[in-house]
């Protein structure tokens, strides 16, 4: 029941509640051949991981919705409703752009290189689009962190976005009436993402930044690459069937998946497939990390 409530009630409650200034946006996770293109055209790694997320001056938490099937029948003149699919929208973040313009630079070259570029002259009349794969130019490690004015990580919220890329960028407009601070718009497109605190992320010690840098022959965060080099072999986390949304790991496995068996037995977890659920050698050539 409803009853009279104490300043010294209320206190505790209002006093405590997040505010919307304080947030945090991580860019990190881009293919080896992305990097290098931005970097080949003045876009360096140190501007993109320390910088880059510094710029954004506004951004939205995402959210998703549940596709729903009316269901009758069940229950005599009863109507009910079931979750078939959990869908996702696009996020809009807006960024500052700094006097070099390399923030505008970044998401021109990179949808330039979704898109193709390099492959010929640009400039040429006959020049045409050619689209890379999705595992060539997707980011695996964007992550948004809301926290608060006490810096707790108990207190904050990361929300890790997988296979993100930008769809848009908005026109920007300039004009000679009043100076202001350039902004640019970006809408990016993104398959899921995973909420949580800032240490809940992942199981066993393995979190989603273990799968952040992907190649042509492996798929392992840097954090790895030392272990790899030292024992001369590939190296693939373990948590990395987790999250597991492309089959961009190795190019044998992906060879693989134009047989339907192999696909099926990946999915139903057959025997031929190890403890942790991912393939054993007989599908690739790999040891896991320690």
């Amino acid at each position: 029941m409803p009853s009279p409530k104490r300043i010294s009630d209320l206190k505790p409650v209002l006093m405590n509640l997040a505010q919307s200034s304080h947030f945090e946006i991580i860019m990190d996770g881009f293919p080896k051949g992305l990097r290098k293109y931005l970097d080949k055209r003045g876009v360096d790694s140190n501007f993109i991981y320390r910088k880059a997320g510094l710029l954004c001056h506004d951004a939205s938490l995402p959210g998703s919705s549940l596709a729903t099937v009316n269901v009758e029948g069940n229950f005599t003149g009863v109507q009910q409703e079931y979750a078939h699919t959990r869908q996702f929208g696009n996020i809009s973040l807006q960024f500052y752009c700094d006097s070099e313009y390399k923030m505008l630079r970044f998401f021109e070259y990179w949808i330039e290189y979704i898109s193709g570029a390099g492959s010929s002259d640009s400039l040429a009349k006959g020049y045409f689009y050619r689209m890379r794969y999705p595992d060539q130019y997707k980011c695996e490690a964007m992550t948004i962190v809301k926290f608060d004015r006490d810096y707790n990580p108990k207190h904050s919220l990361q929300y890790n976005f997988i296979s993100l890329f930008p769809k848009a960028v908005t026109s920007t407009p300039v004009s000679y009436e009043s100076s202001q601070v350039l902004r640019i718009n970006v809408e990016f497109n993104y398959d899921r993402y995973v909420v949580g605190s800032a240490g809940e992320i992942g199981s066993g010690g393995d979190k989603l930044s273990n799968i952040a840098d992907t190649s042509d022959n492996a798929l392992y965060d840097r954090s790895y690459k030392d272990a790899a080099a030292t024992s001369g072999s590939e190296t693939l986390p373990s948590g990395l069937s987790q999250y597991f949304t492309s089959p961009n790991a190795f190019k044998s496995f992906r060879q693989q998946l134009t047989n339907q068996s192999f696909v099926d037995d990946f999915i139903n977890n057959k025997p031929d497939f190890g403890g942790d659920g991912l393939p054993t050698r007989k599908y690739i050539n790999f040891t896991k990390a320690s």
